[in-house]
């Protein structure tokens, strides 16, 4: 047997070509072309569930450009540690040219999907149609050494019988099985090598053979053809929430991967239109700094004795540079681009808002514009092709910032002039009060801690807070970190607080609440002719309790009870759009948490 070693993902491929001289690139273009070496398609192993929609697309990218650099083709991607998977995968892998997926899920705590032995491997197929070959580790990504004991010839005989008898007694139909003999940080060694040349040389039957994972879907395939059954379903959620211990650096990833395909689309307009450049390796290197900090293995608590203060400090500095340099691409891209484009929609001289929708879809609703200074009180906001003036509202004394409502058309731009002789109401005062109406909708808050007591519509006589659990709605919860992990929480509100109302304003009308110290702890914004309420909470980091290292950290959250009849539904916006766990399942999964940026509808009985 010859030395095969696969690399598992493309960033690992990504560091190796950035320090590799030339002639260690040569060696290895070598070894992929004679199959000695393979890497996987996949660029991280992501939490996702926890992915935006085009930030999964990315997925195979890189594997495409360095496989056309090197001449290699990457056929499977391998999603190793992590126990959930969106149905988005086979549809990403599928349309990216990547007919493989093995999946090495961790089930220590559960997410496993439940995939018999015997039908493995499978079609998983997305809600699209597409489809890949999938193959399913029998124990997790380390089953080589733990489920079949792949350490030596000893530990090899005492375990790979035992796993062949219960493939048999499942009924597997085929006469070759796929094992995973991987581990954190495993470097190259020849040690499996040197262990299938003990075993052949010492069995008649089984025979074990080094090999790619292409090789053995090709063998499996070839000899049975297409005789493989057919799985559907999303099986994400299970580890998702560990990401939310970063909250400072998850958010700036989180508006950074938010805001990129906005900013491509913007790009790309502008580009077409104004034949203005655009900055591909920057926005590349964005994507691919937010695939890395969405990879599982790094930044927030470590883990118990196995690293030390400084090298947990170490690794959390590392990820927040991540989030750090991502953010920061963004923010600066679109600087420039709205500082390169603007121009060229604005007529010279004229004093205006311009405003551009990425979406493939119009646009009505309410957004924020910060106007750097302060605008006349009788500000008016002119259509130039003379349609009506869009109304908008004062959010601050000032009259520096304000909220608008506007139609946009699809991948378009809508501009509007700054004149005089508009009458816009002033910035409307703050009293203080317990209850905001707009709409047909009263929302009354606690004068204790300012969480909302109840939503009441007069439409249809509901209010939608009326529930008799013990969590406050928008209230504010916390526990240690094996405490969250077990659903433990503290109701951690400040008390007393400070609420204060706003008069009427045009589009919604807001109540605020503050801390003791006058800190601004959260804000409600009821809306005149949308059924909906925004909500915005801002935990200042420095009033949050200092956690000794020992007891790793200490989590915060938001608690939304709500008045649903029963049956309810859970509608989960991921990746792949709209699923309902369970219905939409893989088999054997059930939905822990969804993830930290992705949204659910929770559905009552009544509507």
């Amino acid at each position: 047997q010859q030395f095969i070693w696969t690399i598992e993902t493309t960033y690992q491929l990504d560091n190796f070509l950035a320090r590799a001289s030339l002639a260690d690139q040569l060696r290895l273009k070598t070894r992929l072309a004679e199959g000695r070496i393979d890497f996987g398609a996949n660029y991280t192993n992501l939490h996702s569930g926890n992915c935006s929609e085009e930030q999964l697309h990315r997925l195979a990218y890189e594997a495409k450009r360095f496989g056309d650099a090197l001449g290699f083709e990457s056929r499977s991607a391998f999603l190793n540690d992590v126990p959930g998977f969106s149905r988005a995968i086979p549809r990403v892998l599928a349309n990216s040219g990547v007919p493989f997926a093995i999946l090495g899920p961790n089930g220590s705590f559960g997410g496993r999907p439940d995939i018999p032995l015997q039908d493995r491997p499978f079609w998983w197929q997305g809600s699209d149609g597409s489809r890949v070959l999938t193959w399913i580790t029998y124990g997790s990504y380390a089953e080589g050494f733990v489920e079949w004991g792949l350490l030596n010839l000893n530990t090899a005989n005492s375990k790979v019988p035992a796993r062949l008898a219960e493939y048999d007694a499942a009924g597997y139909p085929y006469d070759a099985v796929m094992v995973a003999r991987a581990f954190d940080d495993t470097f190259p060694n020849t040690g499996m090598t040197n262990l299938v040349n003990q075993w052949n040389s010492t069995h008649t039957s089984p025979k074990m053979k080094l090999a790619t994972a292409g090789e053995f879907f090709d063998y499996i395939t070839n000899k049975y053809g297409d005789v493989f059954p057919t799985y559907r379903g999303d099986a994400s959620g299970a580890w998702e929430d560990v990401t939310a211990v970063t909250p400072a650096s998850t958010a700036m990833v989180r508006q950074a991967r938010s805001a990129l395909p906005q900013l491509e689309a913007l790009y790309t307009l502008s580009a077409i239109q104004f034949g203005l450049p655009y900055p591909a390796t920057s926005l590349r290197r964005a994507w691919k700094q937010s695939l890395v900090f969405d990879e599982h293995s790094g930044g927030g608590v470590g883990w118990p004795g196995l690293l030390t203060k400084e090298e947990v400090e170490q690794e959390n500095e590392d990820f927040v540079a991540l989030a750090q340099e991502c953010s920061d691409i963004v923010a600066q891209r679109t600087f420039a681009a709205l500082e390169n484009s603007a121009p060229q929609v604005v007529p010279n001289g004229e004093v205006g808002l311009v405003v551009f929708n990425p979406l493939r879809r119009s646009f009505r609703g309410v957004f924020e514009v910060d106007c750097g200074s302060s605008q006349a009180a009788d500000m008016r906001l002119i259509d130039p092709s003379g349609g009506p003036d869009p109304i908008f509202r004062w959010l601050d004394a000032s009259r520096s910032k304000l909220a608008i409502q506007v139609d946009l058309p699809a991948y378009g731009w809508r501009r509007w002039q700054v004149g005089s002789g508009g009458q816009t109401p002033p910035p409307p005062a703050w009293n203080p009060g317990y209850q905001i109406s707009a709409g047909n909708r009263d929302l009354l808050l606690s004068p204790l801690d300012g969480t909302a007591v109840s939503l009441i519509d007069h439409n249809s006589g509901i209010d939608w807070l009326d529930q008799p659990d013990s969590h406050s709605f928008f209230g504010i919860e916390s526990g240690f970190h094996m405490e969250v992990f077990f659903s433990q929480f503290d109701i951690t509100n400040p008390s007393p607080v400070t609420v204060l109302v706003e008069d009427r304003a045009p589009l919604f009308r807001q109540a605020q609440v503050f801390t003791a110290d006058g800190d601004l702890l959260r804000e409600y914004r009821l809306f005149e002719d949308e059924n909906r309420m925004d909500l915005r909470a801002l935990m200042a980091d420095s009033k949050l309790p200092f956690v000794e290292f020992a007891d790793h950290s200490r989590h915060f959250g938001l608690t939304f009870p709500a008045n649903l009849d029963l049956p309810t539904q859970l509608i989960v916006d991921g990746p792949d759009g709209f699923f309902i766990p369970g219905i939409h399942s893989l088999p054997g999964v059930t939905l822990s948490h969804f993830g930290t940026s992705t949204g659910g509808i929770l559905r009552g009985a009544s509507g």
